[in-house]
């Protein structure tokens, strides 16, 4: 049926018409599409203004009808019910309100007239499109949703509840209460406003018709009146709300201290809390913000700021647990680690970065000056037994997690020691043998059985002993050759190589004068260590700036507080050697050009610039490969040499083995060794329990997103001592370490950005 639509201007006595030009509207209304009758009366509302209506629905086939007036809220039913008597569908019709609107927002008429004939038009334009509507009764959902638990909410939810309706009263803090209860006194009577609240909060939270939704949020409403269906989405408070007593021991023993939002600010709470003593509910709520950026930065997914925040409150031995959770290597990492999560601290936004590598440390240290209680054996309850090939960091963190798993595993190492490269590739004043002795014989005690002097070259001899998994995490031990004229000649050594016979104790001849060739930190070892066998100019070449030295930079300050000179943007060309002797170096400068695909920029060489050095020795530091004869020849490697695995499972060609470390990644770091052990042992459990190796990896870490930073007052970090540089004869451990004193203090620098630092310690009191 084709819209036929009547429009009525109401001048509503002078309300309308006194200011709206009624007149003028009507005349406008005439003009617009699908209008068959437009008319002016004085008050429409009236016998005779609804009798206009009735007529041209009868006479003049009105089928649509816009009555501009006032308030829907007061006529609205009226001209519907004029409609309905008339024969008309009473939701064909649309009202426009040109009183509250128009006439009585201004001054202007001309203004009110216009905005008037906008309202109209919009009017007419909606009911062309309206459709015949008929009502019908459907059930009505009696229960209430009150969202807000104020003094307000509160009330509305026990009205309602004492007519025994049922009531959810949500609320998105973990109590009720709202404003009202933080504030001292009401006005005008100046009572206490806890004392007016709490017993209308005790009743909330007792009320058999009230559903308390706390620490919850409405995140959507569908349907209609009467069948409304709500989303809530509830909280995690991490705390079972049935079970706790409220006791608070677990506030008393959580390290982590926030400013308290309920105060505004003005005193502080821990990250399991209660907002105030008469909260409803009456239990306590762990503020979990996400994880913190050191955690999120760490390869291995250490929990810095669990220790970090014991270590702060003195907890030195909870600190050290809170770290074995993840990795036994406190006194390694705490030493050699290229510590990620620092160069992501928030701390560093404001000062500087919290030093979380040297707080790990102190825990090792720690446990070495009271003395380390002997570690209890896991219990073994599974029975498929595990081989680990190599026993450096990959290695052991993968025997360690799998341990603890309850498999037996055995690392099996071709060295006389265990320990690869932390033992046999770093120098014993970064990390002393009584160190990683200690947290070997750790593993050793959980129950980690480790073979030395027991290379394995085929995996058919390990699967033949009952080995039903084998990780491969046997390193990066071949160093490379540049591939310069007379590299073989006498007196030129290799960085691996060198180190490896200094820390096995074999006599290592040097000349005088030493050149390291690298800028990574074996080359910082190597020129270190030959410092120390005597040569009494040590010099390391580097084909870039010294910015862009791989080598962390206070092992290069170190090494130039030692003496060694630094020449860069120079490579070799030639080791100069008289008969088969090396009498010398031939370098060429370089220049930076144009980024590779490291993102540092690529050295140039400069024609004509050549130079010599007069030198004894050279040790190439200039990196390392795996040695394919040392492993089984069936498995698959890239062009780098390495070995082939699925990046995710770390999964070789062969069924049962998998690899990590730097026989996968070439050569590394400490950290990221050791999360690839961890990797190794989550796909070896997986494998041997029948669950899919890639569902769910990796786990994404949700980094928390903002860190609060306001009032906090800048504090330097504490330096760490060293020993003094005339000192420094032999291999005595050049860094010193914080004592209890220097630890605590920054422990305290650490902003907590995670709020609660997953330590447990609430745990362990409740």
């Amino acid at each position: 049926m084709e819209p036929k639509i009547g429009v009525y201007i109401c001048h509503c006595g002078t309300n309308i018409a006194g200011k709206v030009d009624v007149e003028a509207v009507t005349e406008f209304a005439k003009t617009l599409p699908a209008v068959t009758i437009a008319r002016k009366y004085t008050y429409m509302c009236s016998d005779p203004g609804q009798d206009l209506i009735r007529e041209d629905i009868k006479e003049l086939g009105v089928n649509r009808v816009v009555v501009a007036s006032c308030s829907p809220l007061m006529h609205e039913r009226t001209y519907r019910r004029v409609c309905q008597e008339s024969g008309l569908n009473p939701y064909l019709f649309e009202m426009a309100n040109i009183r509250e609107h128009c006439s009585w927002i201004t001054e202007d008429p001309a203004a009110a007239t216009e905005k008037a004939k906008a309202l109209v038009s919009a009017a007419v334009r909606r009911v062309y499109y309206q459709e015949p509507l008929e009502t019908k009764e459907v059930p009505v959902n009696p229960n209430t949703l009150v969202v807000g638990g104020g003094v307000a909410g509160i009330q509305a939810a026990l009205e309602i509840a004492d007519s025994k309706h049922k009531v959810y009263l949500v609320e998105k803090e973990p109590s009720v209460g709202g404003h009202m209860i933080q504030l001292d006194k009401t006005f005008p009577t100046l009572d206490c406003s806890a004392c007016i609240l709490t017993p209308k909060m005790s009743l909330v939270g007792a009320h058999p018709y009230i559903e308390l939704m706390s620490y919850s949020e409405v995140t959507g409403v569908e349907g209609y009146v009467g069948n409304f269906k709500a989303k809530i989405t509830k909280k995690a408070r991490y705390v079972d709300v049935d079970k706790c007593t409220g006791c608070g021991e677990c506030t008393d023993a959580c390290p982590v201290t926030v400013p308290n939002e309920f105060d505004l600010g003005l005193g502080q709470r821990k990250a399991i809390y209660r907002p105030f003593p008469q909260a409803v509910p009456n239990a306590f709520t762990i503020d979990k913000r996400g994880l913190p950026p050191c955690r999120v930065a760490c390869p291995a997914g250490v929990n810095a700021q669990g220790y970090v925040a014991l270590i702060a409150e003195g907890k030195f031995k909870e600190a050290l647990e809170v770290l074995r959770r993840t990795m036994p290597f406190a006194g390694v990492c705490g030493r050699v680690c290229t510590h990620p999560c620092e160069a992501e601290c928030e701390r560093g936004e404001v000062d500087e970065p919290v030093a979380i590598r040297s707080l790990k440390r102190f825990m090792s240290d720690y446990e070495l000056n009271v003395g380390r209680e002997k570690a209890t054996p896991v219990e073994r309850t599974k029975e498929d037994k595990v081989a680990v090939i190599g026993s450096g960091p990959a290695g052991l963190a993968c025997a360690y997690d799998l341990i603890r798993e309850g498999y037996p595993v055995t690392v099996f190492e071709a060295a006389p020691k265990a320990g690869g490269l932390l033992r046999y590739g770093i120098p014993e004043y970064r990390l002393p043998d009584k160190v990683l002795d200690n947290e070997i014989s750790y593993l050793e005690e959980l129950g980690v059985e480790i073979k030395t002097n027991s290379p394995v070259k085929k995996f058919e001899y390990v699967f033949n002993q009952g080995y039903q998994a084998i990780f491969l995490a046997a390193g990066a031990l071949v160093s490379q050759k540049m591939g310069i004229p007379n590299e073989d000649a006498k007196g030129v050594l290799h960085a691996l190589d060198f180190l490896n016979k200094v820390n096995s104790g074999s006599k290592v001849s040097l000349g005088e004068r030493v050149a390291v060739i690298g800028g990574g930190n074996a080359a910082i070892d190597a020129a270190r260590v030959a410092q120390r066998l005597g040569a009494k100019e040590v010099a390391i070449v580097y084909r870039r700036s010294r910015a862009e030295m791989p080598a962390g930079s206070d092992e290069v300050d170190e090494a130039e507080k030692e003496g060694v000179k630094l020449h860069i943007l120079a490579a070799p060309v030639e080791v100069i050697s008289k008969g088969d002797k090396v009498a010398g170096i031939k370098c060429i400068k370089m220049e930076l050009g144009e980024p590779d695909e490291s993102g540092r920029r690529r050295p140039v060489p400069i024609k004509g610039s050549e130079f010599e050095m007069g030198v004894d020795n050279v040790i190439f530091a200039v990196g390392q490969g795996v040695d394919k004869a040392m492993l089984p020849k069936e498995l698959e490697y890239t062009g780098w040499g390495t070995v082939v695995v699925d990046p995710a499972t770390l999964q070789t060609n062969i069924e049962g083995v998998f690899a990590g470390g730097d026989v996968v990644s070439g050569p590394s770091d400490v950290i990221a060794a050791v999360a690839a052990g961890k990797e190794a042992a989550i796909s070896i459990d997986r494998q041997l329990r029948g669950v899919d190796l890639k569902e769910g990896r990796p786990i994404p870490r949700e980094r928390v997103k903002d860190v609060p930073k306001e009032g906090v007052k800048a504090k330097l970090r504490q330096d760490v001592p060293t020993l003094e540089v005339d000192k420094r004869e032999g291999f005595a451990e050049v860094e010193l370490g914080f004592d209890e004193k220097a630890a605590i203090e920054e422990a305290k620098r650490c902003l907590n950005c995670g709020v609660c630092s997953e330590c447990m310690e609430c745990l362990n009191a409740c």
